[in-house]
């Protein structure tokens, strides 16, 4: 099946997060906050599926299912909410885990990519120098350098 062609369902979440706020504000509230980077990485993010916001809301939500467990654990008001928003080291590790999920999705391609340009030039120099030895084995000419 081609990208896309599948059947839309993008309305079921919004349908979901209306239902999260409804049922639980103070969660939602936090939820919204926590995430704040992997929402602004969706809203951005121009490229085909969406890999870099899906990274930043991969890690930002990993990040983010403690407080959110703490919050609705407490009775899920928005005293607790609040009082976790104002915490400098929870907003400061799930906003640093969408970084680290952003970075991530910036630099890997490019290790990868630098990884199998090094493996590619080792092999090619590995079979130059394999055809040289077997040209001079047959006492055949020289191949030509590049």
């Amino acid at each position: 099946m081609a990208p896309g062609a599948g059947p839309r369902i993008g309305w079921l979440g919004g349908v979901l997060c209306g239902a999260v706020a409804t049922l639980a504000p103070a969660v939602a509230l936090c939820a919204g906050v926590l995430l704040l980077p992997g929402l602004l990485a969706w809203l951005l993010d121009r490229m085909p599926g969406r890999h870099m916001s899906h990274a930043v809301l991969g890690f930002g939500g990993a990040a983010a299912v403690f407080p959110l467990l703490g919050i609705w654990r407490q009775g899920g008001g928005f005293d607790q909410a609040i009082r976790l928003l104002a915490d400098p080291t929870t907003l400061s590790i799930g906003w640093l885990a969408g970084a680290f999920g952003w970075s991530l999705s910036v630099l890997l391609p490019l290790g990868v990519r630098i990884w199998l340009d090094q493996r590619a030039r080792g092999r090619a120099r590995a079979l130059r120098a394999a055809r040289r030895r077997h040209a001079q084995d047959w006492s055949l000419p020289a191949p030509a350098t590049k």
